[in-house]
């Protein structure tokens, strides 16, 4: 599982791209599938909960599953 943070603006669209790799050969990197989506496909899934199918040369190769949360960020500057 990998967590990252975007800081998202409604005004424009955000778009991300996943590939999914099998690394467990030690020479050989195999791709197993990709998608690419947005962050509003994201966040207008129920409950922030977006999955789509994976594909890879046209074929159905796993399912890419994604759980959005939200991140309170304060900015408090103090002047003295």
């Amino acid at each position: 599982m990998k967590h990252f943070h975007i800081e998202y603006q409604f005004d424009r669209p955000i778009y991300l791209k996943f590939e999914v790799w099998d690394e467990d050969k030690v020479d050989k990197a195999q791709f197993v599938g990709g998608v690419s989506i947005t962050i509003a496909e994201i966040l207008t899934a129920p409950l922030w909960l977006f999955s789509k199918s994976l594909v890879c040369e046209s074929k159905f190769t796993g399912t890419l599953i994604i759980q959005a949360d939200v991140v309170n960020v304060r900015d408090d500057t103090i002047t003295f």
